[in-house]
C-alpha cells in the first residue's frame, strides 16, 4: 500500500538477495515521517529452498533481526513488522 514511499535497492542473485529499504519521505528536514506496519517484500529470481534473513540496524550496522525464509517458485516473500527510515537486508541461502 505505500509502494510510492518506499524504494527498494540492491542485488538478487540465485542464492541471495542483499537489499537497502528506504522511506523516500526521511530527509533531514523530516526525520520522522513515520513508521511503515506489516510489510511484506517479494524477491523473485532466487532458488527454491531455505533461506536466513538477517535485518540490520543502519544506524548502528549491527543484526537488528534473524529469521528464516522459504523459497517457492523462484520468489521469496518475507513479512516486516514495525520499520521506520530505513533497512538493510541480507538474505542467504541455507547449504
Amino acid at each position: 500500500t505505500n509502494a510510492q514511499r518506499v524504494a527498494v535497492y540492491g542485488f538478487v542473485g540465485a542464492d541471495a538477495v542483499y537489499a537497502y529499504i528506504t522511506d523516500m519521505q526521511y530527509n533531514y528536514a523530516n526525520t520522522n515521517p513515520g513508521t511503515f506496519a506489516d510489510t511484506t517484500l517479494e524477491f523473485a529470481g532466487l532458488a527454491d529452498g531455505s533461506y536466513t534473513v538477517q535485518v540490520f540496524d543502519t544506524n548502528t550496522g549491527k543484526v537488528a533481526k534473524t529469521f528464516d525464509a522459504a523459497a517457492a517458485g523462484g520468489k521469496l516473500s518475507i513479512s516486516l513488522e514495525s520499520w521506520a527510515c530505513d533497512l538493510a537486508l541480507i538474505i542467504d541461502r541455507k547449504a
